[in-house]
């Protein structure tokens, strides 16, 4: 196609018809000009086909990721009321004098150490933030991607953190101490019943404990549960349209 135009261009030069040539000149720098719009046109529509095509995986991979955390998210509330239960018991049994041992306390004092720790899957939504967030099309959507994986699960690495720091410097070595048979989240038994009971400071581990499931575990669950909720909803939304 080149050879073809240069002949052309050629044989007006020699016949000396610098009017025609200057017209196929324009014309030839046109056709370019539409050559490589066209190009970039087409360009630009397959690089629009892959992000999208790229979207549509990812934020379907995000939904399975979130459709499993909340059914780990329903197993670890329903763990934490099960805990608070218990510790409920447990703290309004200690404030009897009177109280006697019998074996169905063991299943209450393992209440008080350990705690089910939230897992979380971010490595779809931190693969679709390399390539830029600005590839979902939705703002709306973007918004609460955003909500849910630097707000919501970072409160969840920063509760885990806390009740790792809380268990390991002041409730797993009170136990260590005080306990035995540690049979760790089903039943403990005390070494010294008689001498527990009546320790303030057992006492106030067993408070604080229930203060914190039900102060701040309970509440960012729950609330965690309804944005993660909405947002599955949203992908859902988003991809059948």
């Amino acid at each position: 196609m080149l050879k073809f135009f240069r002949r052309i261009r050629y044989r007006l030069i020699n016949e000396d018809k610098t009017r025609k040539y200057f017209q196929y000149a324009i014309g030839e720098i046109i056709l370019i000009i539409v050559g490589v719009l066209i190009a970039l046109s087409v360009a630009e529509w397959n690089s629009g086909r892959k992000n999208q095509s790229y979207e549509q995986k990812v934020l379907s991979e995000i939904g399975k990721d979130i459709e499993d955390s909340l059914s780990e998210l329903d197993y670890t509330i329903k763990y934490t009321e099960t805990r608070i239960a218990k510790l409920i018991a447990l703290d309004s049994l200690l404030k009897n004098d009177n109280l006697e041992y019998d074996i169905s306390l063991d299943t209450l004092f393992a209440a008080v150490w350990l705690f089910a720790k939230f897992d979380i899957e971010r490595a779809q939504y931190e693969s679709l933030k390399s390539k830029g967030l600005d590839l979902i099309k939705s703002d709306e959507l973007r918004e609460n991607l955003i909500k849910v994986y630097e707000e919501v699960y970072n409160l969840f690495e920063t509760l885990n953190k806390i009740e790792d720091d809380i268990n390991n410097n002041g409730y797993f070595q009170f136990h260590m101490n005080h306990f035995h048979s540690l049979n760790w989240g089903i039943a403990i038994k005390p070494n010294d019943f008689e001498k527990l009971k009546k320790d303030n400071y057992y006492k106030n581990l067993v408070y604080t404990r229930l203060n914190s499931l039900q102060g701040n575990q309970m509440n960012v669950y729950k609330s965690a549960r309804t944005n993660m909720e909405e947002l599955r909803e949203s992908i859902d939304e988003y991809l059948k349209k």
